[in-house]
C-alpha cells in the first residue's frame, strides 16, 4: 500500500467554543466552511469555496492530509447574491466582507473571523490579469469535506492570477501530491504556465520537489 504523501500541516492548537479539548485551526476551519456552504445551498445561492480552503478540499480528495490553511473562508458567489448571502451569513452570528472591494482598495488584511466574498467573473485587484471563473456546471463538486467546493482547474487559475506569496505555498501543495498534471498544465494561458514552471523551479530549488 502506498503512503500518502506528507505536508507541513499548521502546528498550532486551538480550543473550539465548548470545547474541552484542543482543536486544530484546519478543522474549525472545516466547520465553519460546511456551515456556510450549506446555508447558502439551503438558501439556493450558487457558491463554491475557493482559496486555501479550497486546495485542502482538493488535497484531502486524492491524500487525506491537511496543507496549509490560514482560517480564513472565501467563497465564490454572482454579485447578484451577495446582499443575500451578507444576510443569512449574519442570521448565524458571522460577519462578511465583499474581497474584490477590499482588495480594490489595496487592503491586505486578513479578516480573520469573517467569510470574505469573491464575485464571479470580475477581478480581484484592478491589475490582475484574468477575471474569476465562472460559477456553472463544471465549476464545483460536492467535496469529501461536504461544502461545495471549486475544482483544481480554476481553483490553480485563481492561485495563479493572485500569485502573492500564500497562493505559491497553496501551489506548492497541489504538486505534492500530483495533483497539478500535464493535463492541467495544458488547460492554462501560456502567461499562468510561465508562472507554473517558475513555482516548480523553486519548489526544486527548495528541496520540495
Amino acid at each position: 500500500m502506498k503512503s500518502k504523501p506528507s505536508l507541513n500541516a499548521p502546528r498550532e492548537m486551538a480550543y473550539g467554543e465548548g470545547c474541552a479539548q484542543p482543536v486544530h485551526p484546519f478543522a474549525l476551519a472545516e466547520a465553519r466552511a460546511r456551515e456556510v456552504s450549506t446555508l447558502l445551498s439551503k438558501h439556493q445561492i450558487r457558491h463554491a469555496v475557493v482559496g486555501g480552503m479550497a486546495v485542502h478540499a482538493n488535497v484531502m480528495e486524492v491524500a487525506g492530509i491537511a496543507p496549509h490553511v490560514r482560517g480564513n473562508i472565501d467563497v465564490l458567489l454572482e454579485r447578484k447574491d451577495f446582499k443575500e448571502s451578507l444576510r443569512v451569513i449574519r442570521e448565524i452570528g458571522l460577519s462578511a466582507v465583499d474581497l474584490c472591494t477590499v482588495r480594490a482598495c489595496g487592503e491586505e488584511r486578513n479578516h480573520l473571523g469573517s467569510i470574505r466574498f469573491v464575485f464571479a467573473g470580475e477581478r480581484v485587484r484592478p491589475n490582475d490579469c484574468y477575471t474569476t471563473p465562472e460559477l456553472n456546471g463544471g465549476t464545483t463538486f460536492p467535496s469529501l469535506l461536504s461544502f461545495e467546493c471549486i475544482r483544481l482547474l480554476p481553483l490553480l487559475f485563481m492561485k495563479l492570477t493572485s500569485y502573492r506569496h500564500v497562493d505559491i505555498v497553496h501551489i506548492q501543495d497541489l504538486l505534492a501530491v500530483g495533483l497539478i498534471t500535464k493535463k492541467i498544465e495544458a488547460a492554462l494561458p501560456a502567461d499562468l504556465r510561465k508562472r507554473l514552471e517558475h513555482v516548480k523551479a523553486e519548489t526544486k530549488r527548495e528541496g520540495r520537489g
